[in-house]
């Protein structure tokens, strides 16, 4: 009687966690891998699909290095405690611009880059949702790219030193036909 006891506490285990997972999958919750462990993380954001023009809200986007390594529901998607965050509530994040300018597939009718699993980590992050008002892709609240996150302050510092930078160089003033 004491081995089927046992069977009973088994079967009994193995029905609830098949039941666990049915609900991880059913509700979305993303499952990333620990060899993809992220170092960075973007909470509660809305995420922009480009191609449909929907919306994801209040997602949670992983990353490691430059890659996209896991996007889910706030409510379902465990984020490391070690993990660099960028908490981005109200806020809407979209792919950047620099995968359709350095890849001439992705401009002329090739693939449409997406925030999404195993995509590139070429993000934009703005404050007012693009798809209502263009000019809210003028006013960047935050990049990532090249695994680095630049917030508005480092951009300005960025744009500052580049604004110096043309100061200082010594770029001929004369532009006439003669040089030529």
């Amino acid at each position: 009687m004491c081995g089927s006891h046992k069977t009973y506490q088994v079967e009994s285990h193995m029905k609830r966690l098949a039941s666990l997972l049915a609900a991880l999958l059913l509700f979305g919750c993303q499952i990333t891998s620990t060899l993809e462990s992220p170092d960075f993380a973007f909470i509660g954001v809305n995420v922009i699909n480009i191609q449909s023009g929907e919306i994801a809200e209040n997602q949670i986007v992983l990353i490691k290095g430059a890659k996209i390594v896991g996007v889910g529901p706030f409510a379902n998607t465990i984020v490391p405690n070690d993990v660099e965050t960028v908490f981005a509530k109200e806020q809407y994040l979209l792919p950047g611009f620099q995968s359709s300018k350095m890849i001439p597939e992705t401009t002329f009718g090739g693939e449409i880059r997406t925030v999404s699993l195993n995509q590139p980590a070429d993000l934009l992050l703005l404050d007012e949702n693009p798809l209502q008002d263009i000019q809210a892709l003028s006013r960047i609240a935050g990049v990532y790219s090249q695994a680095q996150w630049l917030d508005r302050d480092a951009l300005d510092l960025v744009r500052q030193a580049a604004v110096e930078l043309l100061k200082d160089s010594t770029l001929p003033t004369d532009t006439s036909d003669e040089d030529l």
